[in-house]
């Protein structure tokens, strides 16, 4: 099975071959796609290269050692745990802590004061300053550190109650 999107993608946009009796091939005609997919942008804002616009004041930071932003895999998951908060992926900000200098997660909230901070499996020493997997305010700012990443709260029933309980009252709802 493949997981590229964009051989997929590739490969819907193709044009379709339909064999004929009275024909060996005929090639039915092109359509413009259904729709285009757009890509956040990158933005530096405050010295911090994020993924997205930041349009919602909503912060997502995460740690992949091998990747610029998110595995495909999480990020089908994290987009829909955007949509069921009413956000994209286009309107947050998206940060891999792993490619920044930063030394705490505080770091990021002081240099996006106005924004509200999620943090998903980031070492202990980044989110230190915070309690687990649960909502704190500090400066004015709501925080949330959930111990694990993406892939684990997908896998596990409890670890997404946690998370949505927190969303809920995050986004009051």
């Amino acid at each position: 099975m493949y997981t590229d999107l964009n051989f997929l993608a590739s490969f819907l946009n193709e044009g379709v071959i339909i064999e004929n009796s009275n024909t060996q091939y005929q090639k039915v005609s092109e359509t413009a796609p259904l729709a285009k997919v757009e890509q956040p942008e990158e933005v530096y804002v405050a010295d911090i290269l994020y993924h997205g616009s930041n349009s919602s004041k909503v912060v997502f930071c995460v740690h992949y050692e091998n990747e610029e932003w998110i595995t495909g895999k999480d990020r089908l998951f994290l987009e829909k745990i955007l949509g069921a908060v009413g956000l994209s992926l286009n309107s947050i900000a998206l940060i891999n802590l792993h490619n920044t200098s930063y030394k705490s997660i505080l770091q990021v909230g002081n240099k996006l004061s106005d924004s509200t901070i999620i943090s998903l499996g980031l070492p202990s020493h980044l989110v230190r300053d915070f309690n687990t997997n649960e909502v704190d305010i500090k400066n004015d700012q709501s925080y949330l550190c959930l111990a694990w990443g993406l892939t684990e709260i997908a896998m596990d029933k409890d670890k997404k109650n946690i998370l949505w309980k927190n969303l809920k009252k995050i986004f009051n709802l």
